[in-house]
């Protein structure tokens, strides 16, 4: 099943999309697909970690860097955490490795409800947006929403989360040329 977890490196006319087995199990895995002349797998990384959320690669030229993901992770019965982690780093190619935690507001604080992502990794200029939501129909009110703002331009990363009352699907950054 295709979760929608899905990014692209068109230096190297390279896609990578992530595979929810929904099995219950450990079985998922992120498929890469060459797409120079038609489209055609090339690989697939088998995960140690149920597919994210998200799935973001970062690619140099001609050279994959990381593979990143989202995710949330529920700690207790009151208590969620913002997970951003990579899925590529050396020989723990596969287990999903957290880079950046951030604690969301409780159960209590939203209503009683969990939260999900909803699949939405943009990245511009080192600064990572990831939206949050509680559940909700099409035309109600969001109750809840928020984007994980994450900055990796400084030293060690920091991270802010702003109220969100509209649904974010998409978003972009533009080099700024005075």
């Amino acid at each position: 099943m295709f979760g929608g977890a899905f990014s692209i490196c068109p230096t190297d006319k390279t896609m990578f999309m992530g595979v929810d087995a929904r099995d219950g199990e450990f079985n998922d895995f992120i498929v890469e697909l060459e797409y120079a002349n038609g489209v055609r797998p090339v690989g697939a990384k088998p995960l140690l970690f149920p597919i994210t959320s998200s799935v973001r690669a970062f690619c140099s030229n001609r050279s994959l860097e990381a593979i990143f993901g989202s995710t949330i992770q529920a700690d207790s019965d009151d208590r969620e955490t913002a997970l951003l982690g990579d899925f590529n780093l050396g020989l723990r190619e596969g287990l999903f490795v957290p880079v950046v935690r951030g604690d969301l507001p409780t159960f209590t604080q939203r209503g009683n409800t969990a939260l999900f992502m909803n699949g939405m990794f943009s990245e511009f200029a080192r600064t990572v947006l990831i939206p949050a939501y509680a559940p909700f129909q099409r035309g109600e009110p969001i109750p809840f929403g928020a984007v994980w703002t994450v900055d990796f331009t400084g030293p060690r990363p920091t991270q802010t989360l702003n109220p969100l009352n509209y649904y974010l699907a998409g978003a972009s950054g533009t080099p700024f040329r005075p």
